[in-house]
């Protein structure tokens, strides 16, 4: 609820929390450190070598990004205020416990905190590359709030994008480390098409569990997009060739995780490959559902969205135990 009355230290920091979607950044830095230390660095220390990625280099990229995922969440609430009013109208926060200005200065805190970080990797490393990811992130997300989620498909497209590089930023952080060390790069060349396998599988599948909940998404906000003037693909489309397409890239999911499954059980994942028969319950369980021929509980799907993600993401644990 908005807050009403003398606005408190304890109403900032809560509705603060509110307004970067802790739990998105959480979930967002449980993906980042099970990339690390779960898929990238068993394959090191398999061959009794340490990961090239220092902790200190993990937490500034790790830092970086999430903090600049949390401005994006403020300047999309920025620029998503009259859509919000219809929407969520008993969850604003910008206006109420925040004003425009104190919003516009957190983001600007926050993004340029992780700018900071990013350039201290970049110094560490010796490379341009990770100010140059940051950089690509920050102007995505400013262009996604400004322009592109108004738009049919491409903000959906932007979003499912970076959902999909939490998980290349580490892998890329760590490719470039091993490019300055090709006696490492040799142990571990017979490695690489294993490790590759594992990274395309989790980036594939926050890719398109990420599209599936944006088209969600757009389902469930179509009223205040409608007048808003926000055209989304559920606006040109409409609500029943959206639960068609939804229903179809749900499909799609089951059918390329299936594949996953088949290609690192044969490469002695098992447990990865059982627990992932619980990620394909859930996925079924939505795809009910969403062809329900009743009408769909929008808001409820969305959830029902996110932790199929949060799943997808747990399953990078189990590889651990097949190592």
């Amino acid at each position: 609820m908005p807050t009403t009355g003398k606005i408190t230290s304890y109403d900032l920091l809560i509705d603060g929390l509110r307004l970067v979607r802790w739990p998105n950044l959480i979930m967002a830095a449980l993906t980042l450190a099970l990339t690390r230390y779960a898929i990238i660095g068993p394959f090191y220390t398999e061959g009794g070598l340490i990961p090239l990625t220092t902790h200190l280099l993990f937490f500034l990229m790790a830092g970086a990004t999430v903090l600049v995922m949390a401005g994006g969440y403020i300047i999309n609430d920025l620029y998503d205020v009259a859509t919000d009013k219809i929407n969520r109208p008993d969850k604003q926060i910008i206006g109420f416990t925040y004003t425009p200005q104190g919003a516009s200065n957190l983001y600007y805190i926050l993004t340029g905190i992780g700018w900071a970080m990013a350039g201290l990797a970049s110094s560490l490393m010796g490379r341009h590359e990770p100010v140059l990811i940051v950089g690509l992130c920050t102007g995505l997300l400013y262009f996604y709030s400004v322009r592109y989620k108004r738009q049919p498909f491409i903000g959906n497209l932007v979003i499912s994008l970076l959902s999909a590089m939490l998980i290349g930023i580490i892998w890329v952080t760590e490719l470039y480390n091993l490019l300055e060390h090709p006696e490492v790069m040799g142990t571990l060349i017979s490695k690489l098409p294993r490790l590759y396998t594992l990274l395309t599988g989790f980036t594939l599948f926050a890719f398109t569990s990420s599209m599936v909940r944006e088209w969600i998404k757009d389902c469930e906000d179509i009223s205040g997009d409608e007048q808003t003037n926000c055209k989304t693909l559920a606006v040109k489309i409409g609500i029943k060739k959206m639960r068609l397409l939804i229903a179809g890239l749900i499909l799609l999911n089951i059918i390329t995780l299936a594949w996953f499954q088949y290609l690192i059980y044969h490469q002695n994942y098992s447990v990865t490959t059982f627990y992932l028969m619980v990620v394909q319950y859930l996925w079924l369980r939505l795809l009910e559902s969403i062809l329900s021929k009743k009408e769909t509980d929008w808001h409820n799907a969305s959830s029902q969205a996110k932790i199929i993600m949060l799943a997808g993401v747990l399953a990078m644990q189990t590889l651990s135990i097949d190592f």
